[in-house]
């Protein structure tokens, strides 16, 4: 069975079609734990008029973040087996069977996902993110490749056992970070066992949602680098003494940093580069060659930063890595 935890803060907009793609599933064998973090809309009360069985459960809290309402799902799941669904994304109804079997295929594994569609709600357009090299395969994969396309939250499902091993609390999800709590959470499971990969876009990411991140404007983006930051250094602290992970994360965690910077660099915002340098930890800084670190924060050699970074990608393509973002 399956436990699926849906943290929902004033999605009554989309929640219809997130709870009717549940209600569709051609697997039937699973749970709902819908946490209602301090919604003011009445989300709740759609939900309700769309359920009529006892899988379904609600809680209500007072708003606490994301992170929080996706930990209490898990601590009230029933089942090791948790599945992450947002209240504004979907699944296809074929998305359960697929991960069960997954699961039978690889049953040691921490996280197995399948890869997505992005769809945006105002223009209706769809882009197909399966990594073609995994196309219709299901697979134990490096998740250092690419872990933007391989973790998807409303695509992954993980083992509530291994959950426990990072953290014994079972906080996975960092509490009180407002961005890449995601991205904390399944950058650690996947340095604790094996990431099998469903190359079948059977999980629906809607994008252009009021509400969501992606969606604000710069100043706002500007304001969360303190959780990007923090996010940085939390997988990073995860990952020092375990000599198993994989060589790749080193190189993915240099690559991940300069596309940080990147972004900063192409709208001129050296505050944030600044702020990033000087508050990621030491162990983390310390695999980052030296004279990059002074060399971003000049504004006059920016030109400079960018063609060193547009090499970097270069050398990262001959290594036979996808760009990030990349699904060809």
């Amino acid at each position: 069975m399956i436990s699926i935890v849906i943290p929902l803060y004033n999605k009554a907009h989309t929640v219809q079609r997130t709870i009717m793609s549940i209600i569709s599933q051609d697997y039937k064998d699973f749970e709902v734990i819908i946490v209602d973090d301090g919604s003011t809309d009445n989300g709740i009360d759609i939900i309700k008029s769309l359920i009529s069985d006892n899988r379904f459960k609600i809680i209500q809290q007072e708003n606490q973040g994301v992170s929080v309402a996706r930990n209490r799902g898990v601590k009230e799941s029933s089942y090791n087996y948790i599945a992450f669904l947002d209240a504004d994304d979907e699944w296809k109804p074929q998305f359960l069977t697929a991960i069960i079997n997954a699961i039978t295929k690889f049953p040691e594994a921490s996280m197995w996902g399948t890869s997505s569609i992005h769809k945006d709600l105002e223009s209706n357009l769809e882009k197909d993110d399966t990594v073609e090299r995994y196309r219709e395969k299901v697979t134990e994969v490096n998740y250092w490749e690419n872990p933007h396309t391989m973790s998807h939250t409303s695509a992954t499902v993980v083992s509530k056992k291994k959950i426990f091993l990072v953290d014994s609390n079972g906080d996975i999800f960092p509490p009180g970070m407002a961005c890449c709590e995601d991205w904390a959470c399944f950058n650690r499971l996947a340095m604790i066992d094996k990431v099998v990969y469903i190359g079948l876009p059977l999980s629906v990411r809607n994008v252009n949602v009021k509400g969501q991140i992606t969606g604000m404007d710069m100043a706002h983006r500007k304001a969360l680098k303190r959780h990007v930051v923090n996010y940085y250094n939390l997988v990073d602290s995860f990952s020092q003494g375990k000599t198993w992970i994989h060589h790749d994360y080193q190189i993915f965690k240099k690559y991940d940093f300069r596309q940080r910077i990147l972004s900063y660099l192409n709208v001129n915002d050296f505050d944030s580069i600044d702020y990033f340098l000087q508050n990621l930890s030491k162990d983390y800084l310390n695999d980052i060659p030296m004279f990059e670190k002074y060399l971003y924060p000049l504004s006059y050699f920016s030109y400079l930063s960018k063609i060193y970074i547009y090499l970097s990608k270069i050398f990262w393509r001959f290594k036979g890595y996808p760009r990030v973002g990349e699904t060809k």
